[in-house]
């Protein structure tokens, strides 16, 4: 696994929060609609997080959602890549 300073693909939206969370940022001001987009993206996060227990309870802000993550099982890396469909597939609503 890399170290946690190692540098992440590029999602945007999606950068490192310290050894064991990133942070999904929806990149929009924060608002009503970006609130909503928030939510809906710590839901879904939090429907995977079901089936995987590597994955800590997602924290949603105004326009973004911290999603915490057991570092012995997956990496930021890991994580990106477990986010960007997420982020992809939110409505524009």
């Amino acid at each position: 696994m890399p170290p946690a300073d190692a540098p992440i693909p590029a999602v945007p939206g999606i950068v490192p929060f310290g050894d064991d969370a990133v942070l999904a940022d929806l990149r929009e001001p924060a608002g009503i609609r970006a609130a909503r987009r928030a939510q809906a993206l710590a839901s879904a996060i939090e429907a995977l997080r079901q089936g995987d227990p590597r994955l800590g309870a997602p924290v949603p802000g105004a326009a973004s959602v911290l999603v915490p993550f057991d570092p012995s099982g997956i990496d930021t890396a890991g994580m990106a890549a477990l986010l960007a469909p997420l982020l992809a597939a939110l409505p524009d609503d």
